[in-house]
């Protein structure tokens, strides 16, 4: 029902595996997760392959996800032989991962993939929470993490704290929907720092690309605004920045 429902799309199931895939794919459990993706070059790709294909993201591991080619380039280099531009990601933000090894549906990841949209349609209740989030990639503590600190609007302390250390010469870049309500300092005032979306949907699309603009362009902090709702796309928008905002 939901692969009818949602497939090709954004949506990741885990289902029991009948033993068939090998467990260096299933990392010697129990499960394995399967998705269609929707965009055009991928679903070509799986016709000239004519078998499924199992690989993990093109990304170092516990960086921000790539949203285009250059980004992969970036962090993959000399590791791949060949990068198959699609142009930029339509989502931002990966699939949304179920649990659908029991009898009820358990949400491992957010992603593009809202849930109430998928409990409207499917008339199923998914739970938000179950312990078992081994079964999904992108759910270690720390993740999508850019190589300088990133830190909430919601910790302005802590932000404050960070630029009076460094006598206010801490370049401070900006993210969210709106101007900062907060005072990041003179560090932010460059327009190359501050990123705006006009939505969340934006917000969740551009997130990652803007990580990694602000560390080509200096930035020694990033500072983002925590998404007001954590409907629609922003339960994975939040769930992207609380990770990528952690230590350890």
């Amino acid at each position: 029902r939901l692969m009818e429902l949602f497939w090709p799309g954004p949506l990741t199931l885990v289902l029991p595996s009948k033993g068939t895939v090998p467990p260096e794919v299933t990392a010697g459990l129990d499960s394995v997760a399967v998705r269609m993706p929707s965009h055009p070059a991928a679903l070509a790709l799986l016709a000239r392959a004519k078998i499924p294909v199992a690989a993990p993201s093109a990304n170092s591991s516990g960086r921000p996800s790539p949203t285009d080619a250059a980004a992969v380039a970036s962090d993959l280099g000399d590791g791949v032989d060949l990068i198959l531009d699609g142009g930029e990601t339509s989502v931002g933000v990966e699939s949304t991962v179920l649990d659908a090894t029991g009898e009820q549906l358990v949400l491992l990841r957010p992603g593009g993939c809202a849930v109430e949209e998928i409990e409207a349609r499917s008339g199923m209740k998914v739970l938000l929470s179950g312990g078992a989030a081994h079964r999904s990639p992108g759910t270690r503590y720390r993740h999508y993490a850019p190589r300088v600190p990133l830190l909430l609007d919601t910790d302005a302390d802590g932000i404050a704290r960070a630029a009076a250390e460094t006598d206010g010469a801490l370049r401070i870049a900006w993210i969210g929907m709106h101007a900062p309500e907060i005072s990041l300092g003179e560090g932010v005032a460059h327009p190359g720092l501050r990123i705006l979306f006009d939505s969340p949907e934006n917000y969740a699309r551009g997130l990652f690309h803007a990580l990694r603009v602000f560390e080509e362009r200096g930035a020694g902090l990033i500072a983002a605004q925590w998404p007001p709702s954590e409907e629609g796309i922003g339960r994975a928008l939040r769930d992207r920045l609380m990770r990528a905002s952690m230590k350890e």
